[in-house]
């Protein structure tokens, strides 16, 4: 893949391919046109496929008593978190997704109960922000969470921002979108090769699914404090 290419260079290159003047001069009426392009196309592909080089496992978050909110690393794509795994007496084990009713009715978060090891998580808005909640609530600040899932993307902005996907892929999709008449087949093809080649190459690119626990992940011993 041609990673690491600036936003800059991508311009200059889209312009190419569409067989457009170099000088930016010529037509600056155009620079929007084609940055909108080229934003629509990286966001796409981030959104449409999974890119392996973009996951990462994300530092531990500690627990602590009585806290049930936590700020999410701020690279995460929360939107997409893969697995989350819980870290306890030097063990890991699932924490599975979904926290409701039935959780709530076995240890009371609003009431402040409190058990060890955090078995669940649910992506909540706190005042206008992403926060990940834990339940039960700790018992105590013996237990960690780490959180696995790609990196986001930000939009390319000024000409120094660095595409984080494969720069060809992105150039030849935005060339198709702004081609016209007959070039429109032969942008479409150069593209949709460029991405099979792409993907082809690439490690296996299914999700891990959350909540597939193995027998010897299961937490032993749990600690149970009741609301105080």
């Amino acid at each position: 893949m041609r990673l690491g290419v600036n936003f800059g260079d991508l311009q200059t290159d889209l312009r190419a391919e569409l067989r457009r003047s170099s000088n930016l001069g010529h037509d600056l009426g155009d620079v929007t046109h084609l940055q909108r392009a080229i934003n629509a196309e990286y966001f796409r592909l981030y959104d449409d496929y999974d890119w392996p080089h973009l996951h990462r496992q994300f530092t531990r978050i500690p627990m602590a008593a009585g806290q049930r909110y936590y700020d999410l690393p701020t690279q995460l794509d929360w939107s997409r978190i893969e697995r989350v795994d819980g870290w306890w007496n030097g063990r890991p084990h699932d924490v599975d997704p979904g926290i409701g009713i039935e959780e709530y009715a076995q240890f009371d978060s609003v009431g402040d109960e409190r058990s060890d090891p955090v078995l669940k998580f649910d992506i909540r808005n706190q005042a206008g922000t992403p926060q990940i909640e834990v339940w039960p609530v700790p018992a105590s600040a013996l237990c960690s969470i780490e959180l696995t899932g790609p990196i986001k993307i930000e939009k390319l902005v000024a000409d120094a921002d660095v595409c984080l996907l494969d720069a060809e892929a992105v150039i030849l999709f935005a060339a198709w979108k702004l081609s016209v008449d007959e070039n429109k087949r032969h942008a479409e093809a150069a593209a949709v090769s460029r991405l099979r080649q792409i993907r082809a190459r690439m490690p296996d690119t299914r999700r891990t699914r959350i909540g597939l626990g193995e027998p010897n992940r299961i937490p032993q011993g749990r600690a149970v404090v009741r609301g105080s």
